[in-house]
């Protein structure tokens, strides 16, 4: 049981994590200038992805969590948890790649889209590996991780565009 104690620790701090990183993006999004946030805009497609990453991250790990008190074997756990990853990103990885356009339209360089389009791939990649194959604990908590980091780095990117001094 000790490595599940380990897993179950290791949940807790990550779901934590995920669910202040929600809250603090729904600060910035009711403090955003009026329209700020809009459909076809790119802060928009943003904070969904955010709150998205975020909450997926959380709500996984709590799933996680309650197959684990649930008494239920390890390996099993990881791959029913890996499985939902897996689906989860790749229905968001389909919906991020049809915003494309929105931020050409915004003459936005696409970079971290690309980047975060990736990332998700690679989530759905080794989410898939881990459900179908392997069973275990690592790949699932990389594939949380990445939403942490994802969410983090487009919270960073909404509060400090809103804090940017406005261009003349």
């Amino acid at each position: 049981m000790g490595a599940a104690m380990q897993a179950l620790d290791v949940l807790s701090i990550l779901s934590q994590l995920a669910i202040a990183i929600t809250g603090f993006s729904g600060v910035v999004s009711v403090f955003s200038p009026k329209g700020g946030a809009t459909l076809g805009n790119p802060d928009y497609v943003r904070l969904v992805s955010l709150l998205t990453a975020s909450l997926s991250a959380f709500v996984f790990c709590v799933a996680a969590i309650l197959l684990l008190v649930a008494a239920i074997q390890e390996e099993i756990v990881w791959r029913i948890v890996s499985l939902l990853v897996a689906v989860e990103r790749a229905a968001w990885l389909s919906r991020f790649l049809r915003n494309r356009g929105v931020f050409l339209g915004a003459g936005q360089t696409l970079i971290f889209f690309y980047l975060f389009s990736v990332g998700g791939a690679l989530v759905v990649l080794l989410a898939s590996v881990n459900a179908a194959a392997l069973g275990r604990f690592w790949p699932f908590i990389y594939c949380v991780v990445w939403y942490l980091v994802e969410s983090s780095f487009v919270f960073v990117r909404l509060t400090l565009r809103r804090v940017a001094p406005e261009r003349a």
